[in-house]
């Protein structure tokens, strides 16, 4: 039976154009045991495949989408987000014959938010994204340091009674980069050329890796959907794979560091997700950036596959 579509319905099917996307990156040092928890919970589900944390890297990325096609239908018209993403590389082991193979190197996301609500229910309806829809606000001085407050629903914690405990727009990151590098390479060398093709600017490292291998630039994950008679019990459980594609890499920036500061509310906890807290009762962390860039490219999102359906 086909998909019964309607005009007004947010589940678009992938692909997805994005042209003259600008990502500002921010390097964060998590805890590799948790985050490895974390995969156990949301990926390592069935015996057939396994997915291990390949670095503790986590990788903020905070961008603005200026303009969004469903690819095939750009007569539609477009729309706009600025989304913020939290995510890190893990390795794809398949069980062939009684061995764990690697198979496959892709990113886990676990949260994920933008400020456009037709694009947090895609995400979630189609892909299976864990998609919230808030509020991003994003700033560059006039000399070019970048900063940005991310905004999500969540439960505040603070009433004196529970039950009075009302829903509302929680800052859960904080982010702002140093001023830009002269020449674009920062404390490690790394200069814009390498990344962007100093003779040919639409091919570089990264269009490079792209082609040798797709998985770098994929994400995994788990899309589920509740039954509704068995609330506790999935009606329909699967691991998700999509990729997304780069060209015309340009405008690369590094930055003379940068702070991420993350506090955690009763229901969007990211900091004790990436093991960032102990247990001394504290909600936020501040943390110097391990590495902070950005850069504009065309992005494309699709070419969705399912690794397994478990429901």
């Amino acid at each position: 039976m086909s998909f019964v579509e309607f005009f007004d319905c947010p589940q678009v099917a992938p692909p997805y154009r994005f042209p003259d996307v600008t990502l500002h990156l921010f390097g964060i040092k998590a805890d590799p045991v948790t985050l490895q928890h974390w995969c156990d919970k949301a990926l390592n589900l069935v015996p057939e495949h396994r997915f291990q944390v390949l670095s503790s890297q986590v990788l903020l990325s905070i961008s603005d989408y200026p303009r969004m096609y469903l690819e095939g239908f750009e007569d539609l018209g477009y729309s706009e987000q600025a989304e913020y993403a939290l995510m890190f590389p893990v390795v794809r082991f398949d069980n062939i014959f009684g061995l764990l193979v690697p198979v496959d190197v892709t990113w886990a996301t676990p949260f994920i938010g933008v400020d456009l609500p037709t694009s947090s229910l895609a995400g979630q309806m189609v892909l299976g994204y864990p998609k919230l829809s808030g509020r991003i606000t994003a700033t560059t001085s006039g000399d070019g340091d970048f900063s940005a407050v991310v905004e999500m629903p969540g439960m505040p914690g603070v009433a004196a009674n529970p039950e009075d405990d009302k829903q509302a727009l929680l800052t859960v990151i904080e982010a702002k980069t140093g001023t830009p590098l002269v020449g674009g390479a920062g404390g490690n060398g790394f200069p814009s050329e390498l990344l962007m093709g100093k003779n040919h600017p639409d091919f570089g490292v990264l269009e490079l890796l792209q082609n040798l291998d797709p998985g770098l630039f994929s994400l995994t994950n788990l899309k589920q959907v509740r039954d509704p008679e068995f609330p506790s019990e999935p009606a329909y459980q699967a691991l998700v794979r999509a990729e997304w594609q780069q060209a015309k890499v340009h405008n690369f920036t590094a930055y003379d560091g940068g702070m991420v500061s993350i506090t955690d509310n009763n229901t969007v906890q990211i900091a004790r997700t990436l093991g960032l807290l102990g247990d001394d009762g504290a909600n936020t962390i501040t943390l110097n950036a391990t590495f902070a860039t950005s850069v504009q490219c065309d992005l494309r999102f699709g070419n969705p596959t399912t690794v397994v359906q478990i429901v």
